[in-house]
């Protein structure tokens, strides 16, 4: 085993994953930006995590697949939401991803995984490098592109659509036996308040059927999640877009369950205003009748007599 383990990175399958990795994720996502270039990071990475992982942890063929679809799974879903928050946390770079389970129809690359972790001679380069390079410049230049995925998290672009935000009054409405609010805003900064555009409802509601939001701009789903029952910030939408964060108006579709059956179908538009960084734009006009999720209380009375603490001094008066 431990002669052929360093042929796991060095053979033409996993460089060209990794070079097609590198080059759509600072190239490619930048020049061409839309839904081919969002799914090609994800094949060409499950392509080559199991390969990374039979090399790192000295794992066989079956252990190295198997963990790569329970860590893609699991990265791809709400569930990873506290984890990514808690990294982000600590200030050295961004990582973030959109909760879109058809990013999983890249599991069918894995069969070519297994097949050059069974023969990876079959796949070596056509010249012999010492396998010294597999664990001094492969394995970090791996590791950087893996991680290094997402623009700073001062990257923001200012959308065509900002000064249409919140003509509609938001979501209050009553569903089933559950109560239910959806904002018309929300301030993706990283500051704690109102960092993620979340359905709030009380215990009435079941689950949140689809969730989808969908760009103005060129019509993209920027996030989709489905069959969410942990109706939380956590399983919301972060604002961001293959990472960028865009200041911008969406358009999102909502469909609710209550738990006595009764279902809805909420849509309409939400205006995504981080302010981490002044714009140097003029303030949206509508910018005071926003309804943001902090104006719901939910702990007394289900009531949007609150005021927002959200400041949002990046705008010019």
């Amino acid at each position: 085993m431990e002669t052929k383990r360093h042929q796991y990175l060095l053979n033409v399958v996993f460089l060209a994953g990794l070079l097609l990795l590198a080059l759509n994720d600072h190239v490619f996502k930048g020049a061409y930006g839309n839904w081919w270039t969002g799914k090609l990071s994800d094949f060409a990475g499950v392509l080559i995590l199991p390969l990374f992982l039979a090399y790192v942890f000295r794992v066989g063929k079956r252990t190295a697949v198997a963990a790569t679809v329970i860590l893609f799974t699991t990265f791809k879903s709400g569930y990873s939401q506290a984890m990514i928050d808690a990294w982000n946390g600590l200030g050295l770079f961004h990582l973030g991803r959109v909760v879109d389970y058809s990013d999983l129809l890249a599991f069918v690359v894995l069969p070519l995984s297994y097949r050059v972790l069974s023969r990876p001679e079959g796949y070596a380069l056509p010249l012999q490098f010492p396998r010294q390079i597999s664990r001094y410049a492969l394995l970090p230049l791996t590791l950087v592109f893996f991680v290094a995925t997402s623009p700073p998290d001062s990257y923001i672009i200012i959308g065509p659509e900002i000064g249409s935000c919140c003509q509609e009054p938001p979501a209050i409405d009553s569903l089933g036996g559950g109560r239910l609010f959806i904002p018309t805003a929300f301030t993706p900064d990283g500051d704690g308040l109102n960092d993620r555009f979340q359905v709030i409802a009380d215990e009435g509601i079941a689950r949140i059927d689809t969730f989808f939001v969908i760009s103005l701009v060129d019509g993209d789903t920027v996030f989709r999640a489905e069959n969410v029952t942990d109706i939380s910030p956590a399983t919301g939408w972060d604002g961001s877009d293959a990472g960028v964060t865009e200041a911008s108006n969406y358009q999102f579709d909502i469909r609710l369950s209550a738990v006595d059956g009764s279902r809805r179908t909420y849509r309409g538009y939400v205006c995504a205003l981080p302010c981490r960084e002044p714009t140097g734009m003029a303030r949206p006009v509508n910018l005071e009748v926003c309804g943001f999720a902090d104006e719901i209380d939910l702990s007394t009375i289900f009531s949007d007599s609150l005021t927002t603490s959200e400041i949002l001094d990046c705008f010019v008066e």
